[in-house]
């Protein structure tokens, strides 16, 4: 279960950072409020999809901590990362 909550968390972060970059080459052209509004949302999700990688949050957790990954974890990151998809496929148009 480990192993396929990371694959899918860091399938995640990969998946932010490509809207993130399409998000910026969208700035550099129109340069709206609402494009440097999806900057910030990206890098927030970002954020979060980072300290949800249990590579990060290995190092976040005091020495000794155990960090459990239910089956919701894996839905809630697979939800994530479809979503993630249709993102890409809007921001990318």
């Amino acid at each position: 279960m480990y192993t396929l909550y990371t694959s899918i968390t860091a399938a995640n972060i990969v998946l932010v950072l490509i809207v993130l970059y399409y998000v910026v080459l969208a700035y550099r052209e129109v340069k709206s409020n609402f494009t440097l509004g999806l900057i910030v949302f990206s890098l927030a999700l970002l954020v979060n999809t980072l300290f949800r990688c249990p590579f990060i949050s290995k190092f976040i957790t005091y020495k000794g901590g155990i960090c459990v990954y239910t089956p919701l974890d894996i839905i809630s990151a697979s939800f994530e990362f479809v979503a993630l998809l249709v993102l890409i496929y809007l921001v990318r148009e």
